[in-house]
């Protein structure tokens, strides 16, 4: 395992910044995105799930076909981050890499979603273009959410939250959330 820190972060941060540009286009992705639920920056808080990279459209280790084993998982992260965000009194948005668990959630905890094309950018030639623009404007609503919960271990909303200063908590096997503590672990 590696380990490394709040300074590691620091250190990446600016050429990382500098990589991942909101072009004119992004930019009204984002927008659009938004007010498909009339939200506005810091306006919402969001729930992050990352599923797999492997399994994004097919379900992977979040999803089996009865929505089984899985989900009993899933679901306690899902209801304790629920618990937690209502205190904000903001709209609670999920951001996923899995529209099986997508379409799941939003139904079962009536979760607002965001109209994106599922994608994963580790993943070569798996994408398309829309996809692309779509997860990297997910990143950026992540970095314009109020807040965020991590139910599942990802880089994704750690640098989004890093990055543009939101208050990042995670899902804790306890069944807690906690904020989360920017040691990573590898």
């Amino acid at each position: 395992m590696w380990f490394f820190s709040i300074d590691t972060l620091i250190r990446y941060r600016d050429a990382f910044v500098k990589e991942i540009v909101k072009t004119p286009t992004l930019t009204h992705r984002i927008r659009q995105l938004q007010e498909m639920h009339g939200l506005s920056r810091r306006g919402y808080v969001c729930i992050h799930l990352r599923c797999g990279d492997r399994h994004i459209v097919s379900g992977g280790h979040c999803h089996d076909e009865r929505m089984g084993a899985e989900e009993s998982v899933i679901s306690p992260g899902v209801e304790a981050a629920l618990d937690f965000l209502r205190d904000y009194h903001l709209p609670i948005c999920l951001i996923t890499d899995n529209v099986v668990m997508r379409a799941h959630l939003k139904e079962k905890y009536q979760l607002l979603i965001f109209d994106t094309t599922v994608n994963h950018l580790a993943v070569p030639d798996q994408g398309t273009e829309t996809g692309c623009l779509d997860t990297v404007a997910e990143f950026f609503l992540l970095g314009e959410s109020a807040v965020n919960v991590m139910l599942t271990f990802s880089g994704f909303p750690i640098w989004s939250s890093f990055i543009y200063n939101v208050p990042l908590f995670e899902y804790q096997k306890d069944g807690t959330v906690k904020p989360y503590s920017y040691i990573l672990e590898y």
